[in-house]
């Protein structure tokens, strides 16, 4: 009798060894689980239940006298595990064709696990009750009956929705897939035209099963041929990327190309005409500002992405005034705007709180960013920044900044560009739309969140948020602008006669333009080119303020203070003059001893600002 059922079931017994086998295997390969990768393992362990079941079943029904019960039992969750499987299977199919969003990979896992969950208890339940028979001809054992025909419809149709997603799809994968996929299918419905035809003998079904999962786990899920795959595609990847950078780096070349163009033919105009006018003079220098600005504007744009790629920008949070922050805005934009008929607004809510802990420069930059953006896609009409915040639970507020945007609107695709996109469009791509990227970047850095809404004929919004502590609560913003009037810096300078100043370049361009901006101040300039004659200068000398460049051939500005402090007890206001990548080590630079820093290409608003902090009488 044992050996009559082990010959009967050595099919499934040689297929439960070799599942075995290939589960060991599989779990043992390094791997990335994927959707696929995790299907396929649960419809693996199924199958080793459907053969194992199978084994048992062939002992059960020749002694079904003894064992009723639990042949009745076994025999019911054998035909459920197949059910089972031809879902799983068709899960499978449709899991290599369907390219899933990595961001939602654990709601997609959720549905999915929650979907067959919910249809293995309804069709257990429902199938449970159903009839079957099991007679005995000769040695092999037959299962027939309602449950049995339900399960081989089942069947049919799980492999006719295989034939049909592969026939949709059929452009999509490789022939070595395909042909893996395609046995999937076709051996179920020759199973079961095999089953229909001679009899019911499930041995030919449970190692068609079998078989199935050894092909698709030599095939799509051989791991050696999924890395080999992924170092092609990476391959490809790399190429596409390489080239496309290519001609990111000729457009930009053509970008910056053409400011300095312009600064170096207004230049020479300037500089060889014998006939020039005061209107002459003032016109070429308009010029030259217009497309300084624009090169500074360029180049500060691509100091930062290259920042953020490289994982240099970390918060630097600290207390700040949003009154200062707003008034920074206003500065700051009304000059990059060129358009006869656009105006720049700015609406806040006058009963919010004053000050908030947070990182200000950030959030300066990225609303900078975001309002430019709106003026390049703006025009006529106006762009207005709205201010508001809403109290969250303690000291907590949410910050809104809203920039709406009247003419014409941006388009949503061109919103949801990454930098890998922008790259790609190549000369397509603008500032104004690095910029934006550059935007949503920081934003996120600051655990905010940016939405865009688009109104076809009315224009755009840009609605950010971002969560900031508060101390002050009871200290409203009011009506700033009640009092205010845009100051020009430039006519309102403070007198610095008294003062001496130490700057401390390798470059001779830098120490004449640094020296051009104090002299406004009326200080006691003196220059140095080195870190070296920096020292002996400051020994030598009383100097109130020195500004000190950072990278420089023979000591850097951290390796002179350092000097400094070893042979000074008092040291003068040590300013460091760094590049805008090094803006987000502001605070390490200021753990040296450094009393400020200031980034380059010099903003006279910020230098006006700094020399205001340490200098303006009280």
């Amino acid at each position: 009798m044992i050996s009559s059922v082990f010959i009967g079931s050595g099919f499934a017994i040689c297929g439960l060894v070799m599942m075995l086998l290939i589960l060991i295997i599989f779990l043992n390969k390094n791997k990335k689980w994927d959707m696929k990768s995790t299907i396929f393992f649960i419809t693996a362990i199924v199958t080793i239940i459907v053969l194992s079941l199978e084994i048992i079943i062939s002992y059960t029904i020749i002694n079904r006298d003894i064992y009723p019960t639990l042949n009745n039992i076994l025999c019911r969750f054998y035909m459920f595990f197949n059910i089972l499987w031809f879902f799983l299977a068709t899960g499978y199919v449709i899991s290599v064709f369907v390219k899933f969003d990595k961001n939602k990979k654990e709601i997609y896992f959720s549905i999915i696990y929650g979907v067959i969950s919910i249809l293995c208890s309804v069709l257990f339940a429902v199938l449970y009750n159903l009839s079957f028979d099991v007679y005995i001809e000769g040695e092999p054992c037959f299962i027939d009956g309602s449950y049995y025909i339900i399960m081989k419809v089942i069947s049919i149709l799980s492999s006719s929705t295989h034939v049909l997603i592969m026939t949709l799809n059929r452009k999509k994968v490789k022939n070595l897939k395909m042909a893996s996929i395609f046995f999937l299918a076709f051996a179920f419905l020759v199973a079961n035209v095999i089953l229909y035809l001679i009899g019911k003998d499930l041995n030919i079904l449970s190692i068609t099963l079998a078989l199935t999962i050894t092909i698709l786990f030599l095939t799509i899920e051989n791991q050696d041929i999924k890395l080999l795959d992924e170092y092609e595609n990476m391959r490809k990847e790399s190429i596409k990327s390489s080239e496309a950078k290519s001609d990111f780096l000729v457009n930009m070349s053509h970008e910056i190309r053409t400011p300095l163009t312009t600064i170096l033919g207004f230049s020479q105009t300037l500089l060889y005409n014998d006939n020039l006018t005061e209107e002459m003079l003032k016109k070429d220098l308009i010029s030259i500002k217009k497309a300084n600005n624009s090169l500074t504007s360029l180049i500060n744009s691509l100091s930062d992405i290259s920042s953020l790629e490289n994982n240099k920008v970390v918060l630097s949070e600290s207390d700040y005034s949003l009154e200062n922050l707003i008034f920074e805005i206003y500065s700051y934009i009304p000059p990059k705007i060129n358009k006869e008929n656009l105006m720049f607004n700015i609406k806040v809510n006058p009963d919010i709180p004053k000050k908030y802990y947070g990182d200000a420069a950030k959030l300066f930059k990225a609303i900078s960013y975001i309002i430019q953006n709106a003026i390049e896609h703006t025009n006529y009409g106006e762009v207005t920044l709205t201010v508001d915040a809403h109290k969250k639970e303690h000291a907590n507020y949410e910050l809104e900044f809203i920039v709406s945007n009247t003419g014409h609107a941006m388009k949503e695709d061109e919103f949801n560009l990454n930098l890998d996109d922008y790259i790609e469009l190549s000369d397509k791509a603008n500032n104004a739309s690095l910029g934006l990227i550059i935007a949503k970047r920081l934003i996120m850095l600051c655990n905010g969140t940016i939405e865009f809404i688009n109104r076809p004929g009315e224009g755009t919004k840009y609605i950010i948020k971002v969560n900031q502590k508060n101390y002050t609560e009871d200290e409203k913003i009011g009506n700033i602008f009640a009092n205010h009037t845009h100051t020009n810096f430039t006519s309102n300078f403070i007198n610095c006669k008294d003062k001496r100043v130490l700057i401390v370049d390798d470059k001779v361009s830098n120490l004449s333009v640094m020296t051009e901006y104090l002299e406004n101040y009326k200080f006691t300039i003196v220059t140095a080119k080195n870190g070296k004659d920096a020292i002996a200068a400051i020994q030598r000398e009383r100097f109130d303020i020195v500004f000190l460049d950072y990278l420089m051939p023979d000591m850097s500005g951290v390796d002179v203070i350092k000097t400094l402090k070893s042979l000074l007890q008092v040291l003068p206001v040590m300013v460091l003059v760094v590049n805008n990548s090094e803006s987000s080590d502001f605070d390490k630079f200021i753990q040296e001893g450094f009393n400020d820093c200031i980034t380059k290409p010099i903003i006279f608003k910020n230098l006006n600002k700094l020399i205001n902090k340490y200098f303006k009488e009280e």
